[in-house]
């Protein structure tokens, strides 16, 4: 089942009669079971005129974990209510599509799932998508990006390369790190390849 929330614009002016819904995954209502990780998610958020017309809608769709149980943060069984999951997952955006103005706007997620490893990736690169693709009217814009491990410190955060296409053109950034410490030594921007482009060194 799902849960709605009406709550009032904290804007001032003509707008502030606007009121925003959210809609929310719920627990379910005890015949038809689901997954615990799915509970409390937002489903849907719209913004609406006084008069009730919608001016913004965002919907999102939430990735399913690997049946390989990879994604999974924890073995541990956990159950709310009629619903049960064997081990614990963390769940991420598989799409978010907001529809404003009678154009829509797409963003698709593609994320790693792999064994826990010292160097990663896993846990889908700590909810990071590797791939995402953004589609609206003015076209498609793709981005992809891998990721730095390599640490001795627990640093988890960083980025390795960039590369964002946009019809015929790529621009790809990348960065060097000190394994020890995590700082920067070295940046590429905008260039053709992960390499290309300006250079700065730290």
């Amino acid at each position: 089942n799902q849960s709605m929330v009406t709550a009032p614009s904290s804007c001032s002016g003509p707008a502030s009669a606007a009121r925003t819904e959210f809609t929310f995954l719920g627990v379910g209502d005890g015949v038809t079971t689901g997954a615990v990780w799915k509970i409390g998610l937002l489903a849907r958020r719209e913004v609406k005129a006084a008069d009730g017309t919608s001016l913004e809608v965002e919907e999102l769709a939430w990735r399913e974990p690997a049946v390989s149980g990879n994604d999974k943060i924890s073995p541990v069984t956990e159950q709310v209510g009629p619903n049960t999951d064997t081990g614990i997952y963390a769940p991420v955006v598989a799409s978010t599509t907001i529809t404003r103005g009678g154009q829509t706007y797409v963003t698709a997620n593609t994320y790693h799932s792999h064994a826990s490893s010292a160097l990663g990736p896993h846990f889908n690169d700590y909810g990071r998508p590797h791939h995402v693709v953004e589609t609206g009217g003015a076209g498609t814009r793709t981005t992809d990006r891998t990721f730095d491990y390599a640490f001795t410190p627990y640093i988890k955060d960083r980025v390795a390369t960039q590369t964002v296409r946009v019809g015929s053109e790529s621009f790809a950034r990348s960065w060097s790190y000190d394994d020890a410490t995590g700082f920067a030594t070295d940046e590429y921007g905008w260039g053709a390849t992960p390499t290309g482009g300006i250079r700065v060194r730290y």
